[in-house]
């Protein structure tokens, strides 16, 4: 089986493969700087943090849409390939911010890249600690590594992950 493990590298630009886009935009960190604890374990290898700066969570490429667990706070993007990109947003959002937090699409739904999926409200945001979200690939048989880089990304424009294939 072949490691497919994150790799942290100082900068993406010369790594060749296929760029999975950001779908929040915010600072990217290994899944250590995450605020809870529970993540410095290491079992998630191929997931990153990143800090949210903006509120608008947009799909990272077409495929389909689907929200589930504890008010629908995981999202789910699968990509025609079958590789699924998966985002879970903080708990304590939804069970105790959930006027801070506008759905723009409804759930198990064909999406376009860069559609608007949901929206938390931008004073909010800056009015309260800040928000880390988890950012993973699912296993897949097609992907044989994973890079990734500490940076700041863009929603839908800039690449958070990149997989290299067969």
């Amino acid at each position: 089986m072949v490691n497919t493990a994150l790799q942290w590298l100082p900068q993406l630009r010369d790594i060749r493969g296929i760029g999975i886009k950001s779908p929040i935009s915010g600072d990217i960190f290994p899944l250590t700087e995450h605020a809870d604890p529970l993540y410095h374990s290491m079992l998630l290898d191929q997931a990153l943090c990143i800090k949210l700066h903006q509120g608008t969570i947009k799909a990272p490429f077409t495929g389909k849409f689907t929200a589930c667990l504890d008010g629908n706070r995981r999202l789910r993007f699968t990509h025609k390939s079958g590789v699924i990109l998966q985002l879970d947003l903080p708990f304590a959002l939804f069970e105790q911010h959930t006027k801070a937090i506008r759905r723009l699409t409804i759930t198990a739904i064909d999406i376009e890249a860069g559609q608007d999926i949901l929206q938390i409200e931008q004073h909010w945001l800056h009015s309260h600690q800040p928000i880390f979200c988890v950012l993973m690939l699912l296993p897949h048989p097609m992907i044989k590594a994973l890079f990734s880089s500490q940076r700041k990304v863009i929603a839908a424009h800039n690449a958070a992950i990149i997989i290299q294939t067969h």
